[in-house]
Protein backbone atom coordinates (compact mmCIF):
# COMPACT_ATOMS: atom_id res chain seq x y z
CA UNK A 1 0.00 0.00 0.00
CA UNK A 2 1.15 3.49 -1.02
CA UNK A 3 1.44 5.96 1.39
CA UNK A 4 0.10 9.68 0.79
CA UNK A 5 3.44 11.32 -0.12
CA UNK A 6 4.67 8.40 -2.25
CA UNK A 7 0.90 8.97 -4.31
CA UNK A 8 1.40 12.48 -4.39
CA UNK A 9 5.04 11.88 -5.55
CA UNK A 10 4.15 9.64 -8.29
CA UNK A 11 1.79 12.10 -9.43
CA UNK A 12 4.31 14.91 -9.88
CA UNK A 13 6.22 12.51 -12.08
CA UNK A 14 3.27 11.87 -14.64
CA UNK A 15 1.78 15.00 -14.28
CA UNK A 16 5.35 17.28 -14.32
CA UNK A 17 7.34 14.94 -16.39
CA UNK A 18 6.30 11.77 -17.96
CA UNK A 19 3.63 13.83 -20.03
CA UNK A 20 6.55 16.64 -20.54
CA UNK A 21 9.25 14.48 -21.88
CA UNK A 22 7.42 11.91 -23.64
CA UNK A 23 6.51 13.96 -26.70
CA UNK A 24 10.56 14.94 -26.61
CA UNK A 25 11.17 11.03 -27.33
CA UNK A 26 11.87 10.81 -23.70
CA UNK A 27 11.83 6.97 -22.17
CA UNK A 28 11.13 6.44 -18.61
CA UNK A 29 12.53 3.67 -16.59
CA UNK A 30 12.07 3.85 -12.78
CA UNK A 31 12.62 7.54 -11.84
CA UNK A 32 14.90 8.21 -14.65
CA UNK A 33 13.95 9.54 -17.90
CA UNK A 34 16.29 9.18 -20.93
CA UNK A 35 17.38 9.88 -24.65
CA UNK A 36 19.50 8.53 -26.57
CA UNK A 37 21.03 10.79 -29.50
CA UNK A 38 23.76 9.33 -31.66
CA UNK A 39 26.43 9.86 -29.48
CA UNK A 40 25.03 12.18 -26.96
CA UNK A 41 23.05 10.58 -24.21
CA UNK A 42 20.74 12.63 -21.68
CA UNK A 43 19.48 11.53 -18.50
CA UNK A 44 17.02 13.15 -16.25
CA UNK A 45 17.21 11.42 -12.31
CA UNK A 46 14.12 11.88 -10.11
CA UNK A 47 15.40 11.74 -6.29
CA UNK A 48 13.19 11.51 -3.17
CA UNK A 49 14.42 11.77 0.68
CA UNK A 50 13.02 11.72 3.43
CA UNK A 51 14.35 13.20 6.57
CA UNK A 52 13.29 11.82 9.77
CA UNK A 53 14.33 14.39 12.37
CA UNK A 54 13.97 14.43 16.15
CA UNK A 55 14.46 18.31 16.59
CA UNK A 56 12.73 20.90 14.90
CA UNK A 57 14.11 22.71 12.00
CA UNK A 58 13.79 25.41 9.30
CA UNK A 59 13.78 25.34 5.40
CA UNK A 60 15.61 28.24 4.25
CA UNK A 61 15.18 29.01 0.38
Amino acid sequence: MKTGTEIKFNKVIKDGFHDVLKPLGFKKKANNFYLQRQELGQIINIQKKFLLLKRPYKLYY
